[in-house]
Parts: structure tokens; C-alpha cells; sequence
């Protein structure tokens, strides 16, 4: 099984782009920070917003990609309605937990910045 076909499968999905994906011809952003997640609830609000405002001093255009690992405690709800607040904001959610190696791995490999944080 190839890199790519892996993380499919820990994602749970077939390969299509992530909501929040650039349409062809659109430049990817020159800065991506992946960030692994699991049950993280009640931290995510204040890691986003500090994370938004410092990649907002360094550039206009970023990312913030979350990997929430199978969290149980209503993580991937609260990265939603992040998501509203935070354009920059994209979220991979795996079915189960596959740990922390996993996340930043499906993270690096879905991440569409030049340079990964």
C-alpha cells in the first residue's frame, strides 16, 4: 500500500480535496502549521486564535491544519465551528485514534503551504 493510499484509509475517505482546498491555478499559501489533536476540546479556541494571529503578522495568506486523531470529546464539532471564524482554518479527522506519529505524517502529506510549521 503506497504513503498516499495509507493516509486515505486513516482518513477514512477516498482522495479528494480537503474543504478549504485552493481550486487549480490558485497559488497554495507560503505558510502551513500543522497542528496533531486529540481530545483537545476546550484548548482548540485559544491554539487557533493564537496561532491565526501570529501567522497574520507574518503573512496574508496561511494555513492552520488540524489533525484531529479520533477524538471523543466533540473536537471535531468545535474545529467546525472554528472553521467559520477561521478561513484559515482546514481539519483532517480520523475514525479512530492512530496516534500522534500518524497525524503529523497525514498533516505534512495533506498540508499545502511552501514552508510546513
Amino acid at each position: 500500500m503506497s504513503f498516499d493510499q495509507h493516509i486515505d484509509v486513516v482518513i477514512g475517505q477516498q482522495r479528494h480535496p480537503l474543504p478549504g482546498d485552493a481550486p487549480s491555478g490558485v497559488p497554495w499559501p507560503p505558510v502551513a502549521v500543522v497542528v496533531p489533536a486529540y481530545n483537545e476540546v476546550g484548548s482548540l479556541p485559544e491554539l487557533v486564535e493564537r496561532v491565526d494571529a501570529e501567522c497574520s503578522r507574518i503573512t496574508s495568506r496561511y494555513e492552520i491544519l488540524v489533525v484531529d486523531d479520533g477524538s471523543t470529546d466533540g473536537t471535531g464539532e468545535r474545529l467546525a465551528e472554528l472553521g467559520q471564524r477561521f478561513p484559515s482554518l482546514r481539519r483532517i479527522e480520523f475514525l479512530r485514534n492512530y496516534g500522534k506519529s500518524a497525524a503529523l505524517a497525514a498533516g505534512f502529506h495533506r498540508a499545502r503551504g511552501a514552508a510546513v510549521i
